[in-house]
């Protein structure tokens, strides 16, 4: 009897294994519509052909660019839209919006809205918190290309220990078209509420590389090789924002890393 429910349950273990094989190896076998443009498939449950060329040509207005040297790669994208199922690819939960699967490179996003173009993920409370469908994208797609770049071992060496040049460079990526609202910046240093708020932390990370690529001119493999760290880059923005950021407020100077989100005509006149 013993032998004949141990059978059973190793039977059953058997099955639900492979069950979760196939869906992490063969992700598209679950999902009933397919959308292909550039170097984009999208993957849904729900039709999504009206609205996904738009977000692709949105996304990849942030992903292909000289700095990262991208144009070749492609990337699956697979829209859950429910939280169960994002959990079954990633075994994430509820946090966060998007993830990219190290093993396949395949991008799993939890939840959308399409009509309204907001990727959610839900915090401890169950309130739901969203940001753009394309940033998410865009991010996720950074930490592939940085995988692919770098080497699986590399990258995840930097993500155990300096994981602000990773988080930083896909946010930078993901909101390239958004500009950075400095004085909020120095007010979250001064504040030092990052340590314990990832939201603030990764806004951080991405001002911290604004400044290394807009001021002091870094490149990709510039930052990735860096001595600095990101309290030393931390402290060099606090110190400076009594100088540079007090001209600025004056009208008198901008800084390197504000110079290319000033509108050219406008630039020209300082």
């Amino acid at each position: 009897m013993k032998k004949t429910i141990k059978k059973k349950i190793l039977i059953i273990l058997i099955i639900l294994f492979s069950m979760l094989g196939i869906i992490k190896l063969y992700p598209e076998l679950i999902y009933l519509h397919k959308v292909k443009h550039n170097n984009y498939t999208f993957y849904s449950n729900s039709h999504i052909d009206s609205i996904a060329v738009e977000i692709i040509n949105l996304t990849n207005e942030l992903v292909l660019n000289d700095f990262l040297n991208c144009e070749q790669d492609r990337f699956d994208v697979f829209f859950c839209n429910s939280y169960f199922l994002f959990w079954l690819h990633t075994f994430l939960g509820r946090k966060p919006s998007g993830a990219s699967d190290l093993a396949t490179n395949n991008i799993y996003i939890a939840n959308v809205d399409f009509k309204r173009n907001i990727a959610f993920n839900s915090d401890r409370n169950r309130k739901l918190k969203g940001r753009s469908i394309k940033s998410v994208i865009a991010h996720e797609s950074t930490h592939i290309i940085l995988r692919r770049k770098l080497g699986l071992k590399k990258y995840r060496r930097l993500i155990k220990t300096e994981n602000w040049k990773i988080e930083g460079l896909c946010e930078w990526i993901a909101f390239k078209d958004k500009e950075i609202n400095e004085n909020t910046m120095l007010e979250l240093i001064d504040s030092q509420t990052y340590f314990n708020n990832p939201w603030h932390r990764y806004q951080l990370y991405r001002f911290a590389v604004t400044y290394l690529i807009d001021t002091k001119g870094y490149n990709l493999v510039d930052i990735i090789t860096c001595s600095d760290t990101f309290k030393t880059i931390l402290q060099e923005l606090n110190d400076n924002k009594t100088t540079a950021y007090s001209q600025v407020s004056q009208g008198n100077f901008t800084p390197n890393f504000l110079q290319n989100r000033i509108p050219k005509k406008n630039r020209d006149k300082q």
